[in-house]
């Protein structure tokens, strides 16, 4: 079965690192299919792009770019279904933003 859907998703940051802005962002997507257990829906991804709509519009932009990302696929058990699990995947992207353009602008207009 292949299901193809489209809504808007929201992402969770550890922006309130230290780090930022001289780090990387570990920005994350989790889907859950909870009111399934896994006998019934059962997610696993075989590929994911990080686009904008059906055209390739970049969605990470300007001095930011992409250090790294991966997924993982989880069964958490319910107190709905008896004690059967469900499937709950998590997908991370790792972005870093390049401080030294911003830099290079700033000694670049007293210079």
């Amino acid at each position: 079965m292949y299901e193809k859907f489209s809504s808007r998703i929201s992402t969770d940051t550890d922006i309130k690192t230290k780090t930022y802005s001289f780090g990387k962002l570990d920005l994350n997507i989790e889907l859950s299919a909870f009111s399934h257990s896994v006998d019934e829906t059962n997610l696993k991804p075989v590929s994911y792009k990080i686009r904008y709509g059906v055209n390739t519009h970049k969605v990470i932009k300007g001095n930011w770019t992409i250090e790294s990302h991966h997924s993982r696929v989880n069964q958490v058990l319910s107190l709905n279904f008896g004690g059967k699990p469900f499937c709950h995947n998590e997908f991370h992207f790792e972005i870093k933003y390049d401080f030294m353009d911003t830099l290079q602008k700033i000694f670049n207009l007293y210079h």
